[in-house]
């Protein structure tokens, strides 16, 4: 158990510790009423008892309020998740990265990964022109993901031209094997012939905003 959990554990043993004391001392005035009026029977304690009562029916409805107010309260928190062990520069490489293939035909496929995310760039072994995936809706207010490449730099590429990690593993397997890209994924074909690995983000993000302006300078 980490100290958040212990923490919130603490606090709803603390809430349900107020909820069940109000509970207690409402059922204790109830008892000790009868009609209203406190049971005294000429005791010379009386007076005592009806202090003591009229703190009690002061003090249940309070807790009972503050023990609901907590549990309410607590009840709309997740549970704390226990922190992973695994510090993020020994996070398994896969998940993070830029990472590239090369099929004894020749051809090529990059990948760049993160936080679920990947992009991907289809190099063929003839003339044809380089390719990178595309298609992806983005969130609101979610316009680029980040990427860091494999010289270390933050990469801002534009969200439709990502696809979920699985995926694009699964690209990686079919083109270990089969040395072709996938028909099941969606391509663009690159502006530009590919000069370099290093240039291969930048040139895809390029491509899109060409394309994406002259779409919108055609529907202007």
């Amino acid at each position: 158990m980490t100290l958040g959990q212990l923490v919130h554990v603490l606090r709803w043993s603390f809430a349900c510790a107020v909820l069940l004391a109000g509970s207690v001392i409402g059922l204790f005035v109830l008892l000790m009423m009868r009609e209203g009026i406190p049971r005294t029977e000429g005791s010379p304690a009386g007076a005592v008892i009806a202090a003591v009562l009229l703190a009690s029916v002061l003090a249940a409805p309070i807790l009972l309020i503050a023990g609901a107010a907590l549990v309410l309260k607590l009840a709309k928190r997740p549970w704390p998740q226990p922190e992973s062990d695994q510090p993020l520069s020994e996070a398994p490489p896969a998940l993070r990265g830029e990472f590239w293939l090369t099929h004894a035909n020749g051809a090529q496929l990059g990948a760049i990964f993160n936080a679920g995310r990947a992009v991907l760039i289809w190099v063929a072994a003839t003339d044809q022109a380089a390719a990178c995936t595309q298609g992806a809706r983005a969130p609101p207010g979610q316009t680029t993901h980040h990427f860091v490449d494999a010289r270390g730099r933050l990469l801002k590429l534009p969200y439709g031209l990502t696809l979920p990690e699985v995926l694009a593993r699964s690209e990686q397997e079919h083109f270990k094997v089969n040395g072709e890209r996938s028909d099941a994924l969606d391509w663009s074909e690159l502006d530009s012939a590919l000069p370099s690995r290093e240039d291969a983000w930048e040139l895809a993000a390029l491509t899109q905003s060409h394309r994406r302006n002259a779409h919108a300078g055609h529907s202007g």
